[in-house]
């Protein structure tokens, strides 16, 4: 009878200055102090048997609001791509590029990571304890496709960072090494249908995820720093290898840093706290609950924080080559061309010409800092009336490539070029 009533009063059953067990007291969620349960932030009641409602709502609502925003984006940015094709097609305007790709990979991670929290862990079933890991991978691919990017600005030459693509030469190395934090994943779902106690192999998972993270985040300060730091690389190529000052956006440069290591230190954070995961066992149960549940809120706040990060940096869904994470070239400044003096009447002549094609962008690349000039090669009007020759050719050639027409005329007022 007494036996019983103590299991009943749990830890206020326990007798002061006694030192109860770790599976006795608080139902292993928390710590005994003066016969009250001070539980873990995931749980609450008087044994630290039930779950703190407040805690998983909140987390899994801003999870949600970030997967929402970066599916909003990646609308937008499809819309808009659609809008700027001559001839509009679906399939075109959602090919494959690094903008469209990272909004995915966010939306992906962000709604997995918001889905876990949403049924606390001790009413989920055993498959659900994988989206927990499922963060990593996606968090790890958007991260090296951002390095992959940034390593063909560096050695790549004659690229037109300014248009929305994918990968080119570093392909088939983002392949390579995503292939292996996917392969874990699939591991980690493998074990937890043939072991129920997740903690018995979490750890190893979580260790093996660091280790990979990091090596992520070694290449993206590498890059980040040759690129934006020392704004060096491919993409200055027309402007020297030592781009002075005066060429150089102080604006977009201080932007392009302050973003590159918020990212890093927040990366290099969470690489931390699952190594403080992995050797949870060593130092979980020595110090207190208080201790605890800050290191879990600033975990998630940081996990937060790192997928938070790609949709600000893509903030600009309409228009990515405003966008120094896409477009390096957005560090330097636009450079204008002296021209040369001529007669006034003619002079007066084409700089109302010019005045009238400033006004407006090319309708394939739409770059405003391009210093190329613009020529009216059809009869079309507004906004696809201009157009760079060096674009324009290289859209026929493409164009050629794909349609048996012999005749190069503009598909809108039909006047050969």
């Amino acid at each position: 009878m007494i036996s019983r009533f103590q299991t009943l009063m749990g830890c206020s059953s326990i007798a002061l200055g006694e030192a109860p067990r770790d599976d006795q007291a608080c139902s292993g969620r928390g710590d005994c102090l003066n016969g009250t349960c001070l539980c873990e932030i995931r749980y609450s009641g008087d044994e630290c048997s039930t779950f703190n409602l407040p805690y998983h709502a909140g987390v899994s609502s801003i999870f949600y609001f970030v997967a929402l925003v970066s599916l909003i984006q990646l609308l937008i940015c499809i819309v808009a791509e659609y809008q700027r094709l001559k001839q509009p097609s679906f399939l075109r305007a959602c090919r494959l590029t690094t903008q469209k790709l990272l909004y995915f990979f966010v939306f992906v991670a962000a709604l997995l990571r918001g889905a876990y929290f949403t049924t606390p862990e001790i009413l989920q079933p055993v498959w659900a304890s994988t989206l927990m890991s499922a963060y990593y991978p996606l968090l790890m691919t958007c991260a090296s496709l951002v390095v992959c990017l940034w390593a063909e600005i560096f050695h790549l030459r004659d690229i037109r960072w300014e248009k929305s693509q994918f990968l080119s030469k570093s392909f088939l190395g983002f392949m390579a090494f995503n292939l292996l934090p996917y392969s874990l994943l699939a591991a980690e779902v493998l074990f937890s249908q043939l072991i129920t106690d997740r903690n018995t192999y979490s750890h190893i998972f979580n260790g093996c995820y660091a280790a990979l993270l990091l090596i992520v985040v070694v290449f993206f300060l590498i890059y980040g720093v040759e690129v934006f730091f020392k704004v060096r690389g491919g993409f200055v190529y027309d402007f020297g290898n030592l781009p002075s000052t005066q060429n150089v956006n102080a604006s977009q440069l201080h932007q392009s840093r302050f973003g590159l290591l918020s990212q890093a230190i927040m990366l290099i954070v969470i690489v931390g706290f699952l190594t403080s995961e992995t050797l949870g066992d060593f130092w979980k149960k020595k110090v207190p609950v208080y201790s605890r549940n800050w290191h879990d809120i600033v975990f998630r706040l940081v996990e937060v924080g790192v997928a938070l990060w790609f949709p600000c940096c893509l903030w600009n869904s309409m228009a990515p080559e405003q966008l120094w994470i896409l477009n390096p070239k957005k560090l330097l400044s636009r450079q204008i061309e002296p021209v040369a003096s001529t007669s006034q009447g003619t002079a007066k002549a084409t700089e109302e010409g010019q005045a009238a094609l400033l006004k407006k962008d090319c309708w394939i690349c739409y770059d405003p800092d391009k210093t190329e000039p613009l020529i009216q090669p059809c009869k079309c009007t507004g906004d696809v009336s201009s157009v760079h020759h060096e674009c324009l050719r290289r859209w026929l050639v493409e164009s050629c490539s794909k349609s048996d027409d012999v005749l190069l005329k503009c598909k809108v007022c039909d006047s050969p070029y």
